[in-house]
This record gives C-alpha cells, sequence and structure tokens, in this order.
C-alpha cells in the first residue's frame, strides 16, 4: 500500500507511466533473460496453439512442428537481443569489470 511503502509506491507510480517500448527498453538492459522469457513463452503457445489446428497432423507431429518452429522463433529472438546488446552497449563500461591483473596485462600489451 501508498502508507505503508511510500518509496515502492513512487517507485511503481513512476514505472506505470513510461510508454510501454521503454519499458520493454529497460527490461532487455537490465535483464535480457527476462526478457526472452516474456516474449519466447506466448510465442511457443500460440506456435502450438495454431499448429493444433492442423487436424492431419497426430499429436506427436504437432510437438515436433512446434518444437522446430519455437526453437527458430527463441533463436530469434536470442540474435536480436544480442544484436541489440552488441550495439547499445559500452566497451568503456566493460573495462571496469576486468580484474586488476588482466587489466594491467591489457595495458603493457
Amino acid at each position: 500500500s501508498r502508507l505503508a511503502h511510500p518509496e515502492a509506491y513512487e517507485r511503481f507510480k513512476d514505472i506505470k507511466q513510461e510508454p510501454f517500448l521503454l519499458r520493454m527498453k529497460r527490461t532487455v538492459d537490465e535483464s535480457p533473460a527476462q526478457f526472452l522469457a516474456m516474449a519466447a513463452l506466448p510465442a511457443v503457445g500460440g506456435i502450438f496453439y495454431l499448429n493444433g489446428r492442423n487436424t492431419h497432423l497426430t499429436f506427436s507431429q504437432r510437438v515436433m512442428h512446434t518444437r522446430v518452429m519455437g526453437q527458430a522463433t527463441v533463436l530469434l529472438l536470442l540474435t536480436g537481443v544480442a544484436g541489440y546488446h552488441f550495439l547499445v552497449d559500452d566497451p568503456e563500461e566493460h573495462k571496469r569489470h576486468i580484474p586488476r591483473k588482466a587489466a594491467e596485462h591489457e595495458a603493457s600489451a
């Protein structure tokens, strides 16, 4: 509630007012695995639902079709997130996380 946790309420209120695309961008930046799960599970469920309309296939064939198309979908999502991070990430930010000995070795090379 607002009275019990005013800081959490203010943080939630600010997030709620953000546009949807900015919230998705922040989710991809902060936790790409959560974004992949949020996008992949409904996509694979939708593929399975649409494959259910193919009455000429047996259940095991529908499951195999769903698996193959679901893997392709997840692979495309994973490639998209990796490409996004490749284009957006700052290489200087990652140098701060290199252990001291490795950084000294890179500096001398």
